[in-house]
């Protein structure tokens, strides 16, 4: 099993546009109390891939933590990224719509 910082520093080699999502249990929200959070977030940059998610996406009367994380190393896009609150979970939903210029090929039967 590979850890995400190996995944990032292996898919970013290919020189493809890349869109991370995971559950990470690391709460970026603690980036500047707590060193390992720090780190990894240092670590992800200088990889190329910023965080598209940057709110709360788990919150408890006590708590309000963001673990649920969408990466991605295209930095220059035309996306819309975004938190769905819901009581399904314990954790909100999170989504990016990349917004493409290409246009669809029609389908030639």
């Amino acid at each position: 099993m590979h850890t995400i910082m190996e995944l990032q520093t292996a898919l970013q080699t290919d020189n493809k546009d890349i869109y991370i999502m995971d559950d990470i249990n690391i709460n970026l929200l603690q980036f500047s109390d707590h060193a390992k959070t720090n780190d990894y977030l240092d670590n992800t940059f200088s990889l190329g891939f910023i965080p598209l998610i940057t709110k709360p996406t788990r919150v408890t009367p006590y708590s309000a933590t963001l673990i649920d994380h969408i990466y991605t190393n295209k930095q220059l896009i035309d996306t819309t990224s975004g938190i769905i609150i819901s009581d399904v979970s314990d954790h909100f939903g999170v989504f990016t719509i990349v917004n493409s210029t290409q246009r669809k090929k029609e389908y030639q039967p």
